[in-house]
């Protein structure tokens, strides 16, 4: 912990100092009871001691948190970046095209689970094909297979006239 003095004042106030180069100049960072003064100050040790002459630090380069940062009469003060602009609502024309694509892709996934059920069963009327012709007894009833993967079929049929349809 430092002390400043302002010029102009008696008074000597605890501060936390610190220098950070700007752009080549230095600026000084104040942290503690600081005032706004355009007079410069000096810098002393808690003892007394005194540690250098600010006078010419005569600009407030920036608030910051809890004080001040003093600069140089020729350093421009810091101007605070812009704001991030505030995203765009969609449009309901987007809004719509989004709950489209969306539901486009919500058919496409109920289509690839229901191709993989089908193709699960794929050997299943090839193996009966082959027992039939050896003379042995199928393995799977044939109406109900049929059935079973006539209804994937007419399901992914479906599903894809709903894509058509969407557009």
């Amino acid at each position: 912990m430092l002390k400043v003095k302002f010029k102009g004042t008696e008074k000597m106030i605890d501060v936390e100092f610190s220098t950070i180069a700007v752009d080549a100049n230095q600026v000084v960072e104040l942290i503690g009871q600081v005032q706004k003064s355009k007079n410069g100050f000096e810098i002393f040790r808690e003892n007394g001691d005194f540690l250098g002459d600010y006078a010419t630090y005569t600009s407030i380069y920036r608030e910051v948190d809890g004080g001040l940062m003093f600069s140089t009469p020729d350093l421009k003060p810091w101007i605070p970046p812009a704001p991030e602009p505030l995203p765009i609502p969609p449009t309901p024309e987007e809004i719509a095209e989004e709950e489209k694509r969306k539901k486009v892709e919500g058919l496409r996934s109920q289509i690839a689970v229901l191709k993989e059920q089908l193709n699960s069963t794929d050997y299943k009327p090839i193996k009966n094909s082959e027992l039939k012709e050896a003379g042995k007894t199928v393995e799977y009833e044939p109406i109900a297979l049929h059935i079973e993967r006539q209804l994937l079929r007419d399901e992914i049929n479906k599903l894809e006239k709903e894509i058509i349809k969407l557009g």
